[in-house]
């Protein structure tokens, strides 16, 4: 299968002076469907296969790093993350290096995807898949305030969002089994 160009600056012609740690594609998007949790994947391609699988509530990096302002944005908006990087090294790495950054300012899943694998050549049914364990089912219709509202326990959430023993984002490798992770 022919690899879909990402939305880096390698296959586009960007604007000169773009900075792409800037920019998270289609936060406002993401941000306007009022869902607490957010799926952060690498590519523009990436996103739309998300979407395509009922996952409106996705951004991409543009690439495989996050720097602080990008996390801050994310935790602006949404009280859930989920990183859902390539099975690649570039993707492993930026995983490696994301986790910490972003699990320290909102509660983090991570998806260890398979060698090779990358979310846009994911059926959308392998998608809500790998999904279902860390954000459930695609969101409703139902506003984030809402939700808060009906959810009694305050712990809700957060034994949802994957958040092992001591604070650590869980791992969840693509058959859906979480792996806390160990530091």
């Amino acid at each position: 299968m022919k690899r879909e160009p990402s939305c880096s600056g390698e296959q586009y012609r960007l604007p000169k002076g773009f900075r792409k740690s800037l920019v998270l594609f289609n936060l406002h998007r993401a941000a306007a469907t009022g869902t607490p949790d957010v799926i952060i994947v690498e590519g523009c391609f990436d996103t739309f296969a998300v979407h395509q699988a009922g996952y409106p509530a996705v951004v991409a990096l543009m690439g495989s790093t996050l720097v602080p302002y990008q996390a801050d944005l994310l935790r602006a908006h949404f009280d859930h993350a989920c990183l859902m990087l390539d099975g690649d090294f570039a993707g492993r790495h930026g995983t490696a290096t994301i986790a910490p950054l972003l699990g320290a300012r909102m509660p983090l899943t991570v998806i260890a995807l398979e060698d090779g694998c990358q979310p846009d050549h994911l059926t959308p049914a392998a998608i809500r898949r790998l999904l279902r364990h860390s954000v459930g089912a695609p969101p409703s219709r139902q506003s984030r305030s809402q939700r808060r509202q009906e959810s009694s326990n305050p712990c809700d959430h957060d034994d949802a969002a994957g958040i092992g023993r001591g604070g650590q984002p869980d791992t969840q490798t693509p058959d859906g089994d979480r792996l806390e992770s160990r530091r």
